[in-house]
C-alpha cells in the first residue's frame, strides 16, 4: 500500500534515545520533558500554502532528525511499524546532521 501525504504532513519514525551508564550499560533514556526524536521518512507538498496556490518548501528533508512533543502526532501503524504522521507546525527543532 502506498500513500501520498497531503499538505504540511510529515511521515516520521521514532528514534529511541539511549543513555549509557558509567559501567557501559545501555538503557532507554528517560523522557521527562515529554519530547520525542524522530527520523523524517516522507514529506507532503509543503509547510504552508500561499494565496497563489504554491507551497512554501519544508526546512528539512527526508533523512533529517527532528524533535516534537510526543503527544502531537497520529499513530499510523498500517505496516506494523512505529511510523507517525505529524503536522509540520508541531515540529520543535531539526537536529543537524553530523559532518
Amino acid at each position: 500500500m502506498t500513500a501520498r501525504l497531503l499538505g504540511n504532513r510529515v511521515l516520521v519514525q521514532q528514534i529511541q534515545p539511549r543513555e549509557v551508564t558509567e559501567n557501559g550499560v545501555i538503557r532507554p533514556a528517560s523522557n521527562a520533558d515529554n519530547k520525542m526524536q524522530y527520523k523524517v521518512l516522507a514529506l507532503g507538498q509543503g509547510s504552508k500554502r500561499l494565496k497563489d496556490g504554491s507551497w512554501v518548501p519544508f526546512g528539512f528533508s527526508p533523512g533529517d532528525q527532528i524533535i516534537t512533543h510526543s503527544f502531537e502526532h497520529d499513530l499510523f501503524n498500517e505496516w506494523g511499524t512505529n511510523e507517525k504522521i505529524i503536522s509540520a507546525d508541531n515540529i520543535l527543532a531539526v537536529i543537524p546532521k553530523s559532518v
